[in-house]
């Protein structure tokens, strides 16, 4: 058999995509239908300790203040996940480092897939499950309220250490990263999450194209990845395009609009307007 990499075809893929946008649901569908090397998704797996590296580290304090445990939880998985950037090429959650990616001879015959998630159903999201969320919220915020507050990026993000003005800021930052690679890398894939969770199949192909791979009748998994008993179905119907504002007040549209560079939204497929 040919090695790939001799001919510059694809041999491994790398998966990026924000908090809550199917990347694992993604992943395991390429997995259960394509023989293709998936790098992995974070260095999380090497903290073989790290519920007792927390307790040694917040110490009593955590049991009063829960938010300072998963200040330092997120604080050593950071540590562990430095070497990860540039040995696999960051955190599936992370903002691409592209100049990194560039520079590696891998990146020749890796397809980069990224997934995103409407900006408007990113923040819903984002707001029921705030993952890596280190701020003290409380009580828990409103929606609107969610929108306006500040967000602090974790290490991995690879979007520096400054904080957020608002929790858009941070759909944005990885956007920008995702545009840069897109536009970049030898092969690269987007999916949108809307398109893959209502058709399934077509999303696969496109993938299989970009694999240079035949089509075929592919595996598709029902189960949720978050736990619930939700199906494909379901969440094509809570993810339709359409319905992307519901949820969100005129003032919250209007303070959205302001902070969500158009052009952008809009090189995603995505639109902001109802």
């Amino acid at each position: 058999m040919t090695d790939p990499a001799a001919d510059g075809r694809v041999a491994a893929l790398k998966l990026y995509g924000e908090r809550n946008t199917g990347t694992r649901a993604l992943a395991e569908a390429i997995g259960a239908n394509f023989e293709v090397a998936m790098m992995r998704p974070s260095a999380r797996g090497r903290i073989a300790t790290l519920d007792a590296a927390v307790a040694e580290r917040a110490g009593a304090l955590a049991r009063v203040f829960p938010h300072l445990r998963q200040r330092v939880r997120e604080g050593i998985v950071d540590e562990t996940s430095r070497p990860f950037v540039a040995t696999g090429f960051g955190w599936k959650h992370a903002a691409p480092p592209v100049e990194i990616i560039l520079a590696d001879p891998r990146a020749a015959t890796t397809l980069f897939v990224v997934v995103t998630k409407h900006p408007l159903f990113f923040l819903k999201s984002l707001h029921r499950r705030p993952h890596h969320d280190v701020l003290l919220r409380w009580p828990k915020p409103s929606l609107s309220r969610f929108l306006r507050q500040r967000w602090q990026p974790v290490e991995r993000d690879l979007i520096g250490p400054g904080r957020l003005a608002s929790t858009a800021d941070l759909w944005t930052a990885k956007a920008r990263a995702y545009r840069a690679l897109l536009d970049a890398a030898p092969h690269a894939l987007h999916v949108r999450y809307e398109d893959f969770v209502a058709d399934y199949a077509g999303t696969l192909d496109r993938v299989a194209d970009a694999l240079d791979r035949p089509r075929a009748v592919w595996t598709r998994p029902d189960l949720s990845t978050k736990g619930d008993p939700l199906g494909f179905e379901d969440y094509a119907g809570r993810y339709r395009l359409s319905d992307a504002a519901r949820g969100f007040s005129a003032s919250d549209l209007r303070f959205l609009a302001d902070r969500l560079p158009e052009a952008l939204v809009q090189s995603f497929g995505y639109r902001l307007e109802p």
